[in-house]
């Protein structure tokens, strides 16, 4: 460490000092080795208000402010830099000098460094720094979006892909590699005209045009196939591992973290898919393609089966849904729902759900010939519980809401939908739809004291478009009631941020629609009447 004694100088009044040294001895010089500069960081003298002006004549006030300076920064391997500064009075000062790959190596062998300041008119001053810091920085800010993707089938490649930020990283003297807690393998640059693409590490000297960083199975053989292999099937293992991304240049390992892992669609498959995941207290409801049907944009007479996950998780915690099921059983299905209590701990205003859809195709062998995953952001329902009331000329749906921050900020101005439809045994081939009902431009009580809210629904607003028994709404909704008895009949509750499903059990009443007010006072009476209306409470499943 180099200490700073105060030097004053006699001017002609042999009882006035002069005072110059206008930095502090606490004063630095960094060298970044990512972002190939060299900072004077100029602190200013810790006792400049201190001065008697009576006794000294501090000239970095009276003389200096405001003056464009020059400092020459001088190291011991023989090299030093210049750079102009505007001095400002006790104020800290930054210096920055960009260099390229060249000049710099030529300063990271230095040990020692010391700096003068020239003001105009002046001679140079001298002064020592605190210390010479080369800082060697995780990259996390040179790079967004870093994902990685890998894939079994044809073609086998490991790749991880993002988008580059300002970062000086000099990538022909550089090697690659992915690392997880349970491989570590390299990333070789491509060969340009050979097999690079655009963006790829190797096609590109220009970090910042540098995009994928790509290794194919079959350009490798021996050990480093071997070490392939073993990666690929720790990935296949679980996508959920924490994955980096290092680069070594000459000075520094960087590493930089992925933020998920993606089985590649390297067939298509989810070329047309538009996913929505909504995760509700006791079910998570998945749409792939709105209202349509499950069908990918990469069938194959080969596919006879199919396993599916959703995983939902958090910085925490994780939830996984799975079912493995006929391929001709799936594709008639519009989207999945996995039937299962919440297990997820988090906080919605803290923190986004995230879910990842895994696909795997077999073919009559059980062999997987297809696979392919989805990542992003689950939405949250803000449904606590449903009851559907059916009356002889309308069905109403009573809607209960969480009383939580996170629900009382949803917009509640919104369409209102419900589907009714049976299911015996949850199997998706006896599922029967007797009517969808939409209401528009409602009002949902997110963030009322009153949270149970009342959506009636006539023939009025049924849907004639959307798949249905009965010919009418009027025998739709009479079958559908013909089924408390012996079925447990279900609906839906939809709007462009809720999805959710509740079965029921069913309590029969047989009442006048004239004497309504009377039975709300005084309760069920049992009077012959020629209507029927069947009452049944709900609980989400």
């Amino acid at each position: 460490m180099n200490i700073l004694i105060l030097v004053v100088t006699f001017s002609d009044d042999e009882n006035i000092l002069i005072f110059d040294k206008c930095f502090s001895p606490k004063s630095v010089v960094i060298a970044d080795n990512v972002m190939r500069t060299v900072t004077l960081v100029l602190l200013p003298f810790d006792k400049m208000e201190k001065l008697d002006s009576d006794k000294v004549r501090n000239m970095c006030k009276v003389v200096f402010f405001n003056a464009i300076a020059t400092a020459t920064i001088r190291f011991d391997v023989g090299s030093q830099l210049t750079s102009q500064f505007k001095y400002i009075y006790n104020s800290a000062i930054n210096i920055t000098i960009q260099l390229n790959t060249l000049q710099y190596s030529t300063y990271q062998a230095a040990k020692y460094v010391d700096y003068q300041v020239t003001y105009p008119g002046q001679q140079p001053i001298s002064f020592g720094v605190q210390s010479l810091r080369f800082l060697k920085k995780d990259v996390s800010n040179c790079f967004s979006n870093l994902t990685l993707e890998f894939s079994k089938h044809t073609p086998v490649y490991i790749k991880a892909k993002g988008i580059p930020a300002s970062c000086q990283i000099d990538l022909t003297q550089s090697e690659v590699f992915i690392e997880t807690n349970n491989f570590k393998i390299q990333i070789p640059p491509c060969t340009p005209t050979v097999d690079c693409t655009t963006g790829q590490f190797g096609n590109t000297d220009d970090f910042l045009q540098t995009f994928t960083f790509s290794v194919a199975r079959d350009s490798l053989s021996g050990d480093e196939l071997l070490k392939f292999d073993a990666a690929q099937q720790s990935l296949q293992d679980d996508i959920f591992q924490k994955a980096n991304l290092q680069i070594q240049t000459q000075s520094d390992l960087i590493s930089i973290q992925v933020q998920y892992i993606l089985i590649s669609d390297e067939r298509g498959c989810a070329a047309t898919m538009h996913e929505v995941i909504t995760y509700n207290r006791n079910d998570v409801r998945v749409q792939m393609y709105g209202a349509g049907k499950n069908i990918f944009t990469c069938d194959d007479s080969e596919v006879v089966n199919i396993l599916y996950y959703t995983v939902i998780s958090n910085s925490t915690s994780r939830q996984t849904y799975s079912k493995y099921e006929p391929y001709s059983d799936f594709v008639i299905r519009a989207g999945l729902r996995f039937i299962e209590p919440s297990k997820v701990d988090f906080d919605p205003e803290k923190e986004d759900l995230i879910f990842d859809l895994i696909f795997v195709l077999y073919n009559a062998n059980n062999e997987s010939i297809i696979e392919f995953s989805r990542h992003g952001i689950s939405r949250v329902g803000c449904i606590k519980q449903g009851t559907l009331v059916k009356y002889s000329d309308k069905i109403c749906a009573r809607m209960d809401y969480y009383a939580i921050p996170f629900c009382e900020v949803r917009n509640p101005n919104v369409d209102v939908a419900i589907r009714l439809y049976d299911e015996y045994k949850e199997i998706r081939t006896n599922r029967f739809w007797f009517g969808n009902f939409k209401l528009p431009s409602q009002v949902v009580r997110y963030n009322e004291s009153d949270r149970t809210q009342e959506f009636c629904f006539t023939c009025d607003y049924f849907d004639p478009n959307t798949a249905f028994l009965g010919g009418t709404c009027e025998n739709a909704t009479k079958w559908f009631g013909q089924l408390l008895p012996k079925s447990a009949p279900k609906f839906t509750f939809r709007t462009v941020e809720e999805y959710a499903a509740f079965e029921y059990s069913a309590i029969t009443f047989e009442w006048v629609p004239a004497l309504w007010p009377a039975y709300l006072i005084f309760g069920v009476v049992a009077v012959v009447v020629p209507l029927s209306v069947i009452v049944w409470n709900i609980k989400q499943k």
